[in-house]
């Protein structure tokens, strides 16, 4: 496995430039057929590793972790516009997370992610139903500073 930065928001290999929206996340229900993700769903399926993430609810922040454990969600990348790009597969939310928001990033499971990463395309549509109850039973969801808002703000109080 290799580590490499991107940039957020895909850039597809076709894209002319850097106009319209960015590409933040790829719904699981369409990514495979959707223009925009078909092709690096085929062929650039990435890992993105996370700690946690903030999700906005009723105008105040959350934070979502495991704890210390490592998250890994299941991403695209492309080298369109000569850089490397990444975004995220999502899918509907499911409980008991899904008063926070509608949607959910598309975590893997630990013997899910070389099936992600190496199977067919066939393979990995098979994969793009939410996560598990159980395991989003085990995710951490505590209200966070409206600071983070802000991403001038960068200071250990974040998180407090």
């Amino acid at each position: 496995m290799l580590l490499e930065p991107a940039r957020w928001g895909l850039f597809p290999h076709w894209k002319k430039d850097d106009s319209g929206p960015p590409l933040f996340n790829a719904r699981g229900e369409t990514v495979a057929e959707k223009p925009s993700f078909r092709d690096a769903f085929k062929q650039q399926r990435c890992l993105i590793p996370m700690d946690g993430y903030y999700e906005w609810h009723d105008k105040k922040p959350h934070f979502v972790s495991l704890g210390d454990e490592l998250m890994w969600a299941a991403g695209l990348w492309s080298t369109g516009l000569d850089q490397m790009s990444a975004t995220m597969v999502t899918t509907e939310s499911v409980e008991p997370i899904a008063w926070l928001h509608n949607r959910l990033p598309r975590f893997l499971e630990h013997d899910e992610l070389e099936q992600w990463l190496f199977g067919t395309a066939e393979e990995a549509k098979e994969m793009l139903h939410p996560v598990s109850q159980e395991w989003v039973k085990r995710l951490s969801v505590r209200e966070v500073s409206s600071d983070v808002g802000n991403v001038r703000n960068d200071h250990a109080g974040l998180l407090d």
